[in-house]
């Protein structure tokens, strides 16, 4: 393949068939763990020129980048030895960002940064990252500005483009992770893009893809390196905020999930802030959801919005319930577990969170946030004595038939949630009770239940589901597992998939 000159080769065999090219670049790729093993650097420098070629063929563009990717990653230990593999790597950038197709661009990021990574020379490291930004930054700058063309068919085109770029940059981020002991190159990169985020962040409200973007960057900076964007934090945080006012964008609720995650702590003026950033943030989105679309029609927003209250309950849960919208948060949850209408994710997102709020004596929690939830757990009790019945009802009616079997596993963790947060309540008590309040909610809503042939089920039926379910839900989260699948077979037992014969293992 790589006789002669290797980019000859590659133009020669797309212009006798592209699949052949294809065929080719594919077959590098599988066979990366072997260029690595038998050839020397040169010989994988020249497969890499291959590919480059490969890379200007449309055709094959998404093959050669793939494995192109693949040379990188298993080859970096010859790699790492050749005084060239800094051009080459801009040379595999700057051909694979005309191609217009971003999962090829994001192949070719990918392998370069997880090789850079592994570079010990700083200097080296730092020339190699700057040569491989300095293309896709130069393309991002050039599309920012035409971004404000009065042309709509250039603009549009601009804003597409800048779209792709920014997805790259991510992805660099992302890989951007250097071994233990290792300084991060992050800083230099940080102090290299921010000044394209800021611009981009003023388009964004407009372009909701470049706003979608520009917020997964951030995500991810967050992610890996918190301490470099902390002091730039409250000028994003303010942004993210006014964005999700103007375009209720999932986007923005990820972030700030991901903000409590990386920020909050048992330091009083984080727990203030971003008890005032919940307050603020659900009347917005309870004012959407309620005066300008249904639940049913904006699930990502609904989804977004309680994935960021889990964080709330896992890493500031004084900040969720001492918030004065505690309340509608928590009712809103139970509305929307009718409202959604069975729409996956955020069904599932409400069910998570209602899950974590109810059973977080069963969670594994930082010894500091379990002692917050202590404090405050006649708080959370209120709230399950309120809608403890509705939520069983829905859960259990779900599992009746009520959904879809995706949602199986959350609606069942929901029951055995509150099942066990009422029974381990009553633990202190000398005598085992079988009548508490969440047996009863339990007992009448699977009475409720029916099964195929449209006759609900045996009052004996409900009674020996419900004791089961309690018996494993005092003995803890280790019977969670064999809890479910009581509450799959029960589901199944609606369905007429299985018979009362299922029950009879839980007995023994």
């Amino acid at each position: 393949l790589c006789g002669g000159d290797p980019k000859v080769a590659a133009q020669s065999a797309a212009h006798q068939h592209p699949l052949v090219l294809a065929a080719a670049c594919k077959f590098m790729g599988l066979y990366a763990p072997a260029w690595n093993v038998h050839c020397n650097h040169d010989a994988v420098l020249q497969l890499l020129a291959y590919l480059q070629a490969a890379m200007s063929v449309p055709a094959t563009a998404a093959e050669a980048s793939k494995a192109t990717k693949s040379i990188y990653v298993s080859c970096a230990p010859k790699l790492l030895n050749s005084p060239s593999i800094v051009s080459c790597m801009r040379e595999s950038m700057e051909v694979a960002l005309p191609t217009d197709q971003v999962e090829a661009m994001a192949a070719v990021a990918e392998g370069c940064t997880r090789l850079i990574v592994q570079m010990k020379d700083q200097i080296q490291l730092k020339e190699a990252f700057n040569n491989l930004l300095t293309p896709l930054m130069h393309r991002a700058d050039m599309a920012l500005a035409a971004s404000t063309s009065d042309q709509d068919a250039q603009r549009a085109l601009a804003i597409e483009a800048l779209t792709k770029y920014l997805n790259v940059l991510h992805v660099i981020i992302r890989f951007c992770d250097t071994p233990p002991g290792m300084p991060s190159p992050l800083g230099d990169i940080l102090a290299s893009i921010w000044p394209l985020l800021e611009k981009a962040a003023h388009l964004s409200v407009t372009y909701e893809p470049i706003l979608k973007e520009v917020l997964s960057i951030q995500r991810q900076l967050l992610a890996n390196a918190p301490n470099l964007v902390s002091p730039r934090f409250s000028d994003t945080v303010k942004f993210v905020v006014e964005a999700f006012e103007k375009t209720k964008h999932p986007s923005t609720l990820d972030y700030l999930a991901a903000a409590v995650e990386a920020f909050s702590s048992i330091n009083n003026d984080n727990e203030n802030s971003f008890n005032e950033l919940l307050a603020h943030v659900t009347g917005v989105t309870m004012t959407y959801v309620t005066t300008e679309k249904r639940p049913d029609a904006c699930p990502q927003v609904v989804r977004a919005f309680f994935e960021m209250c889990q964080r709330y309950t896992l890493f500031c849960p004084a900040a969720l319930v001492k918030c004065r919208e505690f309340s509608n948060i928590v009712s809103l949850a139970v509305e929307c577990l009718a409202a959604c209408n069975g729409e996956r994710e955020s069904t599932r997102a409400s069910l998570i969170f209602l899950s974590q709020l109810f059973g977080w004596k069963s969670l594994r929690l930082a010894p500091t946030v379990a002692q917050v939830l202590e404090m405050h757990a006649g708080m959370i009790d209120e709230q399950l004595a309120k809608h403890g019945e509705g939520v069983t009802r829905v859960c259990v009616g779900g599992l009746g038939g009520g959904s879809t079997q995706m949602l199986w596993p959350a609606l069942s963790d929901c029951v055995i949630a509150i099942a066990t947060h009422v029974v381990g309540s009553n633990a202190s008590s000398p005598v085992v009770e079988e009548n508490t309040i969440a047996h009863q909610w339990v007992y009448s809503s699977l009475s409720t239940c029916t099964t195929t042939n449209g006759k609900p089920l045996e009052a004996e039926t409900c009674r020996q589901i419900m004791v089961i379910l309690f018996n494993l839900a005092r003995r803890g989260s280790t019977s969670k597992p064999k809890a479910k699948m009581l509450l799959s077979d029960f589901a199944r037992l609606c369905k007429g998939e299985t018979d009362l014969d299922a029950l009879v293992s839980y007995s023994l």
